[in-house]
């Protein structure tokens, strides 16, 4: 697993970026640099070990952090049917430094909808996504997504 490197992945915005007139491309790129000045410290990768009848492999997913005291992030990087007592070695690599691994523990996995929660057990500077009551999108506006997947992806 220490060979994983973590980014940010823009793909959907970057072929929206390409698909769009010149000028929707320069507001797209305003987006893409305000969103990554935001939110680059609230983004992680969670890694885990999945130690069952087939051996020990790795598990690898995107993590968000929601809390700051104490650090808590989410993640869907684990199946809701996954057994808790089989993972161990829980890390959390900021998506901005892919060479720094920081211990985790994980708190739980939600049975219904497979959210898992993960407390990073090392000091680091994350900064809280805070999320809006309401998104007040209306029809046709643009949206933006934002993803993260290890550099092997």
């Amino acid at each position: 697993m220490g060979g994983y490197r973590s980014k940010l992945v823009w793909a959907m915005l970057v072929v929206a970026m390409l698909a769009a007139p010149a000028t929707a491309q320069d507001d797209t790129s305003r987006l893409l640099a305000d969103l990554a000045s935001k939110h680059s410290s609230s983004l992680a990768v969670f890694h885990a070990s999945l130690n069952d009848e087939l051996g020990s492999r790795p598990l690898v997913g995107p993590a968000v952090c929601i809390s700051t005291n104490p650090a808590v992030f989410i993640s869907l990087a684990l199946d809701a049917t996954v057994n808790p007592e089989q993972l161990s070695d829980f890390r959390l690599t900021p998506a901005t430094q892919p060479k720094v691994e920081l211990k985790a523990e994980l708190l739980g996995i939600d049975p219904e909808t497979g959210i898992t929660f993960i407390r990073s057990t090392e000091e680091h500077p994350w900064t809280a996504v805070q999320f809006a009551r309401s998104s007040g999108l209306a029809v046709g506006q643009k949206v933006a997504s934002v993803g993260l997947f290890p550099a092997d992806t």
